[in-house]
């Protein structure tokens, strides 16, 4: 006893964990606990079981539970003057002698309690569990919170004077059972009703602690990133080693890296977890669930809040599908979540998706069930349906490189396909596009073909791009295999996929690193590279003719938006046009490869396409076997048609500027006019607006004649 009072909390806790570690064998069928462990927790069901058993024959213990009314068995259950055998005096004397042992070794108090139960998968408590055999319980998928109110009652009535605290912790959340929104109704029955906010109508009513749902990700990088030494090395380390299994462990959830010698073993968790963990299950590309779940960690979609039905879809993508919970609105139960970037669940996504025809089928499944469905948000330019294309030509990349396909027609391989260490900006624009535009990317110089690019999925920006930010922004992109579809008001620009320009071998240079930029528009009228940039293009292949002059300084490169001023490796800037309908005698390419005439550095280049279909995009040939690419193209819309574009006179300061509420009306003649004021009989002279004279009979009482009226409101249409 001497010796154990003068080690440290700190000593006591370490020797715990060694006694309840698992067993050291490497043999995955063995059995990995110690018998110690099992010892202790064989010794805990059983006594626990007797002690139900005896408090279940104890009177004064079940008529606590007699009165069912709102916060009655809790008020029960507390310690009131007066009762001289309560039924829970031996839990608390327990914790009392617990804490007086606890306060016998030496402990710094500024580091926290003297005690702390974490109560992992707390979810279970949740399940209906039938113990007909202590070894082998079952349990259903019915929901039946009484095991964690009654915890929960336990808890307040016997702890709360220790400085003790109790973490719950759930991978499979059930927030909507552990922590029911504040106007949920009650049920009537006191084992799924939580006592925790409801109280005698004398009592002021109780305020709940919110969920905590900040438990960090990417826990081993930051570990790595806010270390000065371990973070050079981070940043030195050679672009080719970013998607092997160890780096890519090091974003995400730390259960990834305890993975790191066995990558088959992390792989197939990440695939498992994908399917919302259902063991001997597959991918089901028709279930919107494991359909929403893949193509989240790929093309990084949102759920869309509007919708009511999207609360209950949201929260079973948190629980069981690896979406992650932001906030959650205590008062209504609404969740605001998010996918987070992780390349190891990108990979699994991958996978998924590239089995046979998953791809095609998964795309019918996003569009009929929820787009259409209006469980997911789709956009307003076209973000969504660039990035599918993007990710589409990311596929066929991986596909195509060295696997044996298992029908030779299809095109489609029965394989997964491997995840190369990097591939060429030529791999992923030959791959994007037709093979008729193929000359046309041979015509960009060979430093850009060549540069490397090795992004698995999409992450959303928050914030503006700006040119100080760029390059770090660029290599941690690179570094997590990410690409980054942009916050919505970003000028110019809508995706950003960076690229590398040094040897993918050596130590990364920051210096080396570069840009592929893409504007999306969607009207039906084609924008102008000269547009955008206020600069002239080159028409380089097709050879075509130059437009107007346009003066140099005009160019947006004077401006912030272009944010690329101090880069010195060339930008690639893709523009989709994808809304443009055109004729089969029209003028233009389809794909049109153009440098700009400025001089200044970075050297910019550019690739203008004009459509959304197979005959400009190859990669939708190649990985959509039945074109359900065109009803999802259907489902996203423009949200610049002309009658979106009146609905925003309606937001008032939609735009700041005074000319957006009151436009100049095209079309129309100001001259001075003389008019008569009817007030108090006085003429005056005014300037009104005049579209042209018209004649009129005047019925005004009764009287005829012919006058000229002066159209105050007139409705023109554009020949």
């Amino acid at each position: 006893m001497e010796q154990a009072s003068t080690a440290s909390l700190e000593d006591l806790a370490e020797n715990r964990h060694k006694e309840m570690a698992p067993s050291p064998s490497d043999d995955i069928d063995s059995d990995k606990r110690q018998a110690g462990r099992v010892a202790f927790c064989k010794s805990i069901t059983e006594e626990a079981r007797t002690i139900a058993n005896g408090l279940m024959s104890d009177l004064n213990w079940t008529k606590k539970f007699y009165n069912e009314g709102d916060s009655e068995v809790r008020h029960q259950l507390e310690f009131a003057e007066g009762d001289k055998h309560h039924p829970l005096d031996s839990l608390r004397q327990a914790v009392q002698t617990l804490m007086v042992n606890l306060r016998s070794h030496s402990h710094d108090a500024s580091r926290g309690p003297l005690l702390v139960f974490v109560f992992d998968e707390a979810s279970s408590l949740v399940r209906k569990t039938t113990l007909h055999d202590v070894s082998k319980p079952t349990t259903s998928d019915e929901e039946q919170v009484g095991l964690y109110i009654a915890l929960n009652r336990i808890i307040s009535c016997c702890f709360k004077e220790f400085p003790i605290w109790f973490f719950f912790l759930a991978t499979e959340s059930l927030v909507g059972e552990l922590v029911p929104p504040s106007n949920a109704g009650r049920s009537g029955d006191y084992t799924r009703d939580s006592s925790s906010r409801w109280v005698k109508s004398d009592e002021p009513r109780l305020k709940r602690f919110p969920p905590f749902l900040a438990l960090q990700l990417d826990v081993e990088d930051r570990w790595r990133m806010q270390d000065p030494a371990k973070r050079k090395d981070e940043l030195r380390k050679p672009m080719a080693n970013f998607t092997t299994p160890k780096e890519m462990a090091i974003f995400g959830r730390p259960l990834w890296y305890a993975y790191t010698d066995k990558p088959q073993e992390m792989y197939k968790v990440a695939k498992l977890k994908l399917i919302g963990g259902q063991q001997n299950g597959g991918y089901d590309p028709k279930n919107e669930n494991h359909v929403f779940a893949v193509l989240s960690f790929r093309l990084s979609l949102d759920v869309c809040l509007q919708n009511p039905e999207a609360i209950s879809f949201a929260s079973a993508a948190v629980n069981f599908y690896m979406r992650v919970a932001v906030s959650i609105d205590q008062e209504t139960g609404l969740l605001d979540t998010v996918t987070p970037s992780e390349p190891v669940l990108a990979k699994a996504a991958m996978e998924h998706l590239c089995q046979g025809v998953n791809w095609t089928q998964s795309i019918e499944t996003l569009t009929l069930k929820l787009l259409e469905g209006g469980l997911v948000e789709k956009g307003v330019k076209g973000e969504l349906y660039a990035r599918l294309v993007l990710i589409l030509a990311h596929d066929w990349v991986r596909l195509a490189r060295g696997l044996r396909t298992s029908d030779p027609t299809s095109g489609l391989s029965s394989d997964v396909p491997e995840l190369m260490p990097t591939f060429t900006v030529s791999d992923l624009l030959k791959a994007l596009y037709a093979d008729n535009h193929h000359t046309s990317i041979d015509a960009l110089p060979k430093d850009i073909r060549g540069a490397r690019m090795n992004f698995t999925h999409f992450v959303p920006g928050y914030e503006t791009l700006t040119p100080e930010i760029v390059p770090e922004l660029c290599q941690d992109l690179l570094r997590r295999c990410a690409a980054m579809q942009l916050e919505f008001k970003q000028p110019t620009y809508d995706l950003f996929l960076p690229v590398y320009f040094g040897d993918v071998d050596r130590e990364f240079e920051v210096s080396e690193c570069g840009f592929v930029v893409v504007q999306v528009k969607n009207r039906k009228k084609a924008t102008t590279l000269e547009d955008i940039f206020k600069e002239n293009f080159t028409k380089i292949h097709p050879e075509g003719r130059d437009r107007e002059e346009r003066k140099a300084a005009a160019s947006i490169r004077n401006k912030d938006t272009f944010v690329f001023n101090g880069a010195t490796k060339p930008i690639l800037f893709l523009l989709f046009d994808f809304g443009v309908t055109r004729s089969k005698h029209a003028l233009s390419p389809l794909v049109q490869v153009s440098r700009s005439n400025v001089e200044t550095a970075p050297e910019l280049w550019a690739i203008h396409s004009q459509g959304y279909d197979t005959e400009v995009f190859g990669c939708l040939k190649n990985m959509d076997q039945t074109n359900a690419y065109r009803r999802f193209f259907a489902s996203v819309p423009s949200g610049e048609t002309e009658a979106d574009q009146l609905c925003m006179r309606n937001k008032i300061f939609n735009k700041l500027g005074r000319e957006f509420r009151y436009p100049e009306r095209k079309g129309e003649v100001v001259e001075p006019v003389e008019a008569e004021s009817s007030a108090k009989g006085g003429k005056g002279k005014g300037k009104m607006e005049v579209v042209e004279p018209v004649e009129a009979e005047s019925s005004a009482k009764g009287g005829k004649g012919k006058g000229k009226f002066r159209n105050l409101l007139h409705l023109t249409k554009k020949s």
